[in-house]
């Protein structure tokens, strides 16, 4: 019994601590995000438009590796030749 209320004290900290630190970060996300366009919108557009395309390429090489058929791309031949010698 007294590991169920060891676990059930550990899951509520978890849960408090983890909404806590989600808000902390989320805000701080949206009053970086209001301080940027206050001191320069075209910048701050422009440094979104960066971060949403870095992440659009970083989700389409994810999908190329995880595709069943990127093993008959050359580039992952040239790479397996690469390491074996």
């Amino acid at each position: 019994m007294t590991r169920v209320i060891e676990d059930v004290n550990s899951v509520e900290r978890v849960l408090i601590d983890g909404i806590e630190q989600g808000v902390v970060a989320l805000l701080q996300v949206i009053i970086v995000m209001v301080v940027m366009f206050y001191l320069n919108a075209k910048l701050a557009l422009l440094a979104l438009g960066a971060v949403s395309t870095a992440d659009r390429r970083r989700a389409h090489l994810h999908f190329d590796r995880a595709s069943p058929l990127s093993f008959a791309t050359p580039r992952r031949f040239s790479h397996e030749r690469a390491v074996a010698r």
